[in-house]
């Protein structure tokens, strides 16, 4: 499953030294996953030498012919310490929304409506609302959840950062 990497061609692509022998030392296949065991990102994707590359996409260049894709390499288990070839797919930015979407982990306002949504205008009614609920002594963490808006965003209504309305709204 392996392709035959020069160990100049893999350090060029990371930004340091490592063996491919070393790189594979360092995943654990023993399950369905073969997961990276060496340095993770926040999000969990497997990060290596001094480029920080994903450790997925040295994965596919490994077993691809060497070169590290212009494309995103996405996977198919949803699991971002995965770097078991068979698991990943080459992609675009729309290919990595579509799928990420259709595995129901969009985050952010992607997906959302109404009071969720970015373009969501917080009407006079909406902030007094907001601003009763506080003086009632409710969370700002609760005001947001209610009204699908950040917590930073119920802050600066009630503490009357953000202008008074004018007509249409403040966005």
């Amino acid at each position: 499953m392996t392709a035959v990497m020069d160990d100049a061609v893999l350090a060029d692509l990371i930004g340091g030294s490592i063996r491919p022998e070393s790189f594979w030392d360092q995943v654990d296949r023993s399950g369905d996953c073969w997961l990276w065991t060496g340095r993770r990102d926040e999000n969990g994707y497997g990060r290596i030498g001094h480029r920080r590359v994903g450790a997925h996409r040295v994965a596919w260049a490994l077993s691809h012919g060497g070169d590290l894709p212009d494309q995103w390499v996405l996977h198919r288990c949803d699991n971002p310490p995965c770097v078991r070839p068979d698991h990943l797919f080459l992609g675009d930015a729309l290919d990595n929304n579509r799928d990420r979407q259709q595995k129901g982990r969009t985050r952010g306002w992607a997906g959302r409506s109404g009071g969720e949504h970015h373009a969501y205008v917080i009407t006079p009614e909406v902030e007094q609302q907001m601003r009763s609920m506080r003086a009632e002594r409710a969370t700002q963490q609760t005001i947001a959840d209610a009204f699908g808006v950040s917590r930073g965003h119920v802050a600066r209504i009630v503490s009357g950062v953000l202008p008074r309305h004018t007509k249409g709204g403040v966005r």
